[in-house]
């Protein structure tokens, strides 16, 4: 598998991102690894946007116009928060703990260099997973997981020993990491997709079939989110208090982590007058958050981000930045589910809205690898001349996948 120079570039970022991913949660983590990691995504970003540069977005891709309008919009909170940056801590946080990570759409548009996506899962499945069952603790299996689980659907496609590897990993991290319960209903739905691509494969379901199952699931991840959504906002119900409306043995398992953390950037919103454009880059919505810190300098700093990525992006950039976060997984799902030729775009499409999903309670953008990959399947969906490539085609796409590292 021959990789352009450029290609080069934005394989062996990956790869850091991923080790320094994994070094970050050896059971003795590696400290000072951020000045690497910064240097990594700005570097990812500039290839991102010279590679975008050179090539004509409109006639490759679809909804082009949210994709700038998200990344501009983004761009607005960083230099907000730049404006209201006052000491070392503002600064590194606008610039290295949020800036880059609100910058990353532009991975969209690199889904097209196909060779490069091969060479970026051939590491992740032949390697990457044995690294993470090997070198970090279990509890953590899930950050590796979140990063593959848009594999898990397409697993099926795969040459057998990749395959297995996998689903092995899969399989073998889902009783360790039951808590994690983002990651554990990424697996089970991909999985569940992936039974759907093998009963198409093996001609047991008609096609009709799995394109209505997947338009109706499109239809059903957007609606009932917002309807919880308005009946969240007017507290009228909350769907993460299960608590009042699920009886199990074990509390723990259905302990609500997320309602108050609505609570608290939802106030400081309303508080600000700034519902609609956020906080921007410097969000500090959890004021006595570090009270307890041993470095006198950030005692006064509050919590400036939450584990969920559409909270983030209200906290951020208001019901405007929340709306075209929204929209990147509403458009790049729709067009793989319902303009694309074959049934791997249909696919990816699936499981993108259902990230969507998960986004109310995970997906925090600084989860790296994880919306890089993220991202390039959004590209997928958009991208026009992939949704026309046939079955047969990615089918040998796949199949050809670490056959020749």
């Amino acid at each position: 598998m021959n990789l352009s120079k450029q290609d080069k570039s934005f394989y062996f970022l990956f790869v850091l991102f991923a080790i320094i991913e994994l070094l970050q949660r050896l059971y003795l983590p590696i400290p000072s690894l951020t000045i690497f990691l910064a240097c990594g995504l700005y570097y990812w970003i500039y290839l991102s946007i010279r590679h975008s540069r050179n090539i004509n977005l409109s006639q490759e891709f679809n909804a082009t116009l949210i994709i700038y309008l998200f990344l501009l919009w983004n761009l607005i909170i960083i230099i907000r928060g730049l404006i209201d940056c006052y000491d070392y801590w503002d600064y590194k946080n606008v610039l290295i703990n949020k800036g880059p990570f609100l910058l990353f759409a532009f991975s969209i548009f690199i889904s097209s260099r196909l060779n490069l996506l091969q060479k970026i899962i051939s590491f992740i499945l032949k390697y990457y997973l044995i690294l993470s069952l090997i070198f970090i603790k279990p509890i953590f299996w899930a950050n590796t997981g979140r990063i593959i689980s848009n594999l898990i659907p397409l697993s099926v496609l795969f040459r057998k020993r990749l395959r297995n590897y996998l689903l092995f990993f899969v399989l073998l991290s889902i009783p360790f990491t039951w808590e994690a319960r983002g990651w554990i209903i990424r697996a089970f739905f991909g999985l569940f997709l992936s039974v759907l691509i093998l009963l198409k494969i093996k001609s047991h379901i008609k096609d009709y079939i799995i394109h209505t199952i997947m338009k109706i699931t499109y239809i059903i991840c957007i609606v009932i989110p917002i309807v919880f959504v308005y009946l969240g906002y007017t507290n009228k119900f909350n769907v993460f208090a299960m608590n009042e409306y699920i009886t199990v043995e074990n509390k723990e398992n259905i302990v609500d982590t997320r309602s108050f953390l609505y609570r608290l950037v939802n106030q400081k919103l309303i508080d600000s007058q700034k519902t609609w454009i956020g906080l921007g880059g410097i969000s500090n919505y959890w004021d006595d958050f570090n009270t307890d810190s041993k470095i006198t300098s950030l005692k006064n700093k509050g919590r400036t981000a939450t584990e969920s990525g559409v909270l983030n992006m209200y906290l951020y950039g208001g019901w405007i930045g929340a709306f075209l976060f929204s929209s990147l997984f509403w458009v790049s799902a729709f067009y793989g589910i319902f303009r694309s030729e074959n049934i791997i775009c249909k696919t990816i499409g699936c499981f993108i809205i259902f990230r969507w999903v998960i986004s109310f309670v995970d997906e925090p953008e600084i989860w790296l690898c994880s919306n890089l990959m993220l991202y390039l399947f959004m590209g997928i969906c958009l991208n026009k001349r992939l949704r026309m490539v046939q079955n047969s085609q990615w089918y040998n796409w796949f199949k050809s996948i670490g056959k020749h590292d």
